[in-house]
């Protein structure tokens, strides 16, 4: 074999190699995604399928907000009390964490108790809100951490109480 006829192999092969693990690592990573997607739908229609629906009930969300408002204000005192500068700005970031991780899991559980037809207008409203909470229309300015937080606490509140004919 010349020389030149090894390279082109060794070319080739390390190609078809490279080639490969990349089909491998896109199969794996739709397979991954899908059963994660599986799992998660699961979970959500299986509690909500359920009789004894836990977690998923205007009861539990109502629940789960007012422990959220309990639990920022013993962190609003607490950072009254903390004489650090940043200590304001750091509770502003932990409530709207807080209130996003609420209002996420409200929004993943109404479009498994909507219509095609309102599930897709709900997304779209929610998606059109998101745009809207960061940038206020009058003056142009974007909203601090505090009223994004206290914003999405609002929307939180406000979808439960629109949609609490609809949960369980």
């Amino acid at each position: 074999m010349r020389r030149h006829e090894r390279w082109r192999l060794l070319c080739f092969v390390l190609f078809a190699g490279i080639a490969f693990t990349l089909l491998v690592e896109t199969v794996l990573r739709e397979k991954r995604r899908a059963a994660a997607a599986r799992a998660a739908e699961t979970s959500v229609t299986g509690t909500l399928a359920d009789t004894g629906v836990t977690g998923r009930s205007y009861r539990d969300f109502r629940e789960k907000f007012e422990d959220t408002d309990r639990t920022i204000a013993i962190l609003r005192e607490k950072a009254k009390k903390d004489s650090r500068a940043d200590s304001e700005t750091r509770f502003a970031t932990s409530e709207l964490r807080y209130w996003e991780t609420q209002l996420n899991a409200l929004c993943q559980v109404l479009p498994v108790v909507l219509s095609e037809q309102e599930a897709a207008a709900f997304t779209k409203d929610q998606q059109e809100w998101r745009r809207k909470r960061d940038v206020p229309a009058e003056s142009g300015a974007v909203l601090s951490v505090r009223e994004q937080a206290e914003n999405t606490r609002a929307r939180a509140y406000q979808l439960l109480e629109q949609y609490k004919d609809r949960l369980p």
